[in-house]
């Protein structure tokens, strides 16, 4: 194989080579939908979106014929029943986890989320959220909610320094 030029590709007008074919990003709609899509080198795929289009995990991601994963579910798509190779996001991800808390409430985010939104349906009490078990370095997290936390515990996994911890949200 030699390396692909770049080129436009117009239909029905010229020939695309063998070495041409997984040049172009192909758009896939969702997480599910990569983790049944085995790449080649070279591949890049653009995902849509974590469940749907727009739901704020899209990104562009690279087939690493070499990784051996594991599936985190943001950064890195292990395809099924593939030993070796995945899916690697290219650059930061923007995801938001919206969660819908009760009274009492413990949350973990998952790794790279950089916004969570909070919608319970009144003031509470109280609640702990804990941040990834492991984040980008430098990773901030936002945290917001449409209604009064009176008691928020902030909890850091080992290792990890939190920087102005809020103890309530209004």
């Amino acid at each position: 194989m030699t390396a692909p030029a770049n080129f436009v590709q117009i239909q029905g007008q010229g020939a695309l080579s063998a070495d041409q074919i997984n040049t172009f990003v192909q758009n896939v709609a969702s997480f599910a939908a990569a983790g049944a899509f085995i790449g080649a080198p070279g591949m890049a795929i653009y995902i849509l979106g974590f469940v749907e289009p727009g739901d704020g995990g899209q990104g562009v991601f690279w087939w690493s014929p070499t990784s051996t994963g594991p599936s985190d579910g943001v950064t890195v798509i292990v395809p099924q029943g593939v030993a070796q190779g995945a899916w690697i996001r290219i650059g930061p991800s923007t995801a938001y986890s919206l969660q819908v808390p009760l009274t009492g409430f413990a949350i973990t985010v998952a790794n790279n989320v950089t916004q969570l939104i909070l919608d319970p349906a009144g003031t509470l009490a109280a609640g702990q959220v804990t941040f990834p078990a492991v984040p980008v370095d430098g990773q901030i997290l936002g945290i917001a909610s449409s209604q009064t936390i009176t008691a928020l515990t902030l909890t850091a996994n080992i290792g990890q320094t939190l920087l102005g911890a809020v103890t309530t949200l209004a």
